[in-house]
């Protein structure tokens, strides 16, 4: 379309520096145009926030809050997109955009790779730890018994529901394991996920998890005389 074909030419100028991207900044329709979709999403994965690429040459010469009234940040696409906004000073900015934290928490953005690069920013580790790895619980029902009191029941199995489902594979959750960040999560997420998990992910678990820490040996420990 056509203003996606204005898309190429507007990064070239951004990244030509100098008078010519100090005119696109100048430019109200150029300005508004930048946090459009059409532009955004245009732009090539792998250059998109590497280094030398049009958003950060946006942000070297000032105009990064051109991003702040973006109304859609889904052109984000995985953890690598989040690495850069980790690593890339220039861009950190944008991890303080509330609509920004909340794409993060979209499952398509994690990664254990991520823990170091999310060390330095402790309240956003955690929030995203929280979205990521907290198992999902079914829908509960609430069924009296012949004492008059309440129990909660899965509402689709009709089995009492005491864990909800893992929403990550039990190799991946090794991965985590060996994260402190993680295994200090003040909502217990190793406890979590293990007791979502069946027998099968237990054992897999068990093969590849860090089993010299403490807080590991702990949980799986936990969780294997509740079977």
């Amino acid at each position: 379309s056509g203003g996606e074909g204005m898309a190429a030419p507007l990064a070239h100028l951004l990244k030509a520096g100098g008078k010519l991207a100090e005119a696109v900044l100048g430019s109200r329709s150029a300005m508004v145009f930048l946090a459009s979709k059409q532009f955004l999403g245009a732009l090539a994965k792998e250059e998109r926030l590497a280094p030398g690429g049009a958003i950060v040459c946006l942000a070297e010469v000032g105009g990064l809050e051109a991003l702040y009234c973006c109304d859609s940040w889904e052109w984000l696409h995985d953890h690598e997109d989040l690495a850069h906004l980790l690593d890339e000073e220039a861009l950190m900015p944008l991890l303080q955009i509330p609509a920004v934290k909340r794409e993060l928490r979209h499952p398509r953005f994690r990664s254990p790779s991520l823990a170091q690069a999310l060390a330095p920013f402790p309240m956003l580790f955690d929030d995203l730890l929280l979205a990521w790895l907290s198992p999902v619980r079914p829908p509960l029902a609430l069924n009296r018994l012949h004492d008059g009191s309440l129990v909660a029941y899965d509402s689709g199995e009709g089995t009492a529901s005491m864990s909800g489902t893992m929403t990550v594979s039990a190799v991946e959750l090794a991965e985590w394991a060996d994260c402190d960040r993680f295994l200090g999560h003040d909502d217990n997420l190793l406890d979590a996920q293990l007791n979502a998990a069946n027998t099968v992910h237990i054992c897999e678990f068990a093969r590849v998890a860090p089993l010299q820490k403490p807080a590991v040996q702990a949980a799986l420990r936990a969780r294997l005389e509740a079977l």
